[in-house]
């Protein structure tokens, strides 16, 4: 079975933090909590599993255990703690990155809503062809360009595993180009970065044969 995330309807209770402790459990310690965050959300909402992040990057998958409750005393009174355990659930995002921009720690979110990033432009390599690996399976990304007609506006089609998903039509044109600019190849990889992310976000699970 090559599977991708498969559950865009999933909403997962996202933890920023602003620091990345050294070890897993110290990631794990701190994701328990405390939370400025309605505990009745996640109960109601039935969010069962739980992302951190810093930097953008997904460091942590967990699962919320079967404790949910409030700090009753103390500095973290009226904050969330939660028992976490190891997330075993089909939509992990462990070293993925996502655009999340809220300043708040601690929120929910569809899984629709995150905008996972499977490809950033610095990683496309569109001359030499580059892998991209979505739930531990590698996709061969590769590019053609090629001529539209004979004023030399140039499409460029995106290929996965040689499999054509996506043709970039009449993208530039071959005699305005500027060798000593760089804005046009930092187009193109923003291009192909977007459409690959995008076929890989709706992508449905399928047998391999």
């Amino acid at each position: 079975m090559a599977k991708t995330y498969d559950n865009f309807d999933e909403r997962i209770l996202v933890i920023k933090l602003n620091d990345k402790p050294s070890s897993w459990e110290k990631i794990k310690e701190r994701a328990s909590g405390a939370w400025k965050i309605n505990a009745d959300t996640i109960v109601k909402k039935g969010i069962e599993h739980v992302i951190v992040l810093y930097q953008q990057e997904v460091i942590a998958d967990f699962s919320i255990g079967d404790q949910v409750g409030y700090y009753l005393t103390g500095k973290d009174a009226g904050r969330v703690w939660m028992h976490l355990e190891d997330y075993e659930g089909s939509n992990e995002l462990q070293g993925k990155t996502v655009e999340y921009r809220t300043a708040n720690p601690a929120t929910t979110k569809l899984y629709s809503e995150l905008g996972v990033i499977f490809v950033t432009p610095d990683e496309v390599d569109y001359e030499g062809g580059f892998i991209v690996n979505v739930n531990n399976k590698d996709y061969e990304i590769s590019t053609y360009f090629g001529e539209s007609n004979e004023y030399g506006d140039v499409y460029i089609e995106i290929f996965v595993d040689s499999i054509p998903i996506h043709t970039l039509q009449d993208f530039y044109n071959i005699n305005s180009i500027d060798e000593e600019d760089d804005s046009l190849v930092e187009s193109i990889k923003n291009a192909i970065a977007a459409e690959v992310n995008d076929y890989f976000k709706y992508l449905d699970d399928e047998d391999d044969e």
